[in-house]
């Protein structure tokens, strides 16, 4: 996604149109002040949501587990008796 640069008050002044190209995907803004990034507007959750790995993926990655994996640590076995 093409990101553009767009000053304070330009993203004042058209905020309903940088929205509606948002939406769209055609770009995301880098809004300034005095030529300072200090905001950004994108899709809410557009990159994260691609990057997701499917379900089940680490399948068969883990070599080995032990078999008293989930007892108690000896600091809690009084405990947990």
């Amino acid at each position: 996604m093409k990101i553009q640069e767009a000053g304070l008050f330009e993203a004042k002044t058209h905020l309903s149109e940088m929205v509606a190209k948002v939406e769209k995907g055609e770009v995301a803004y880098r809004i300034t002040r005095r030529g300072k990034p200090v905001a950004e507007l994108r899709p809410i959750g557009g990159e994260r949501e691609r990057a997701r790995l499917p379900f089940g993926y680490g399948a068969g990655t883990v070599p080995f587990i032990a078999p008293d994996f989930d007892a108690p640590l000896d600091d809690l076995r009084e405990y947990m008796e």
